[in-house]
């Protein structure tokens, strides 16, 4: 999705990140089991061999995910996080000020 630069030495990339589970049945036959998909952010810090992990962050379930995504993403990313930005609660009062400030 995308990379930012914190400063000299820090980066970040926003990814979106899909984990699936695979398992063969008693048949034989390839299966998909359980999975999840969603946005991560990768906190890195540049040293002399290249960069390494510090941390990852996603945004919580439920009623803080539209808040947590906020907070973890650049705005230009929210539309691609929130394909519908319309019907996510906490992208209301953006929309209508940019509406409004529009006019």
């Amino acid at each position: 999705m995308g990379y930012g630069k914190e400063d000299e030495d820090r980066a970040s990339l926003y990814l979106w990140v899909q984990c699936q589970e695979f398992y063969i049945d008693q048949e034989n036959v390839l299966k998909t089991g359980s999975g999840i998909s969603l946005p991560v952010v990768i906190r890195l810090l540049e040293n002399n061999t290249g960069y390494q992990i510090i941390e990852s962050q996603r945004p919580g379930d439920g009623e803080v995910y539209a808040s947590d995504v906020r907070k973890l993403f650049p705005e230009n990313l929210w539309v691609t996080i929130f394909p519908n930005p319309d019907e996510t609660p906490l992208m209301v009062p953006i929309i209508n000020e940019r509406k409004c400030s529009t006019t």
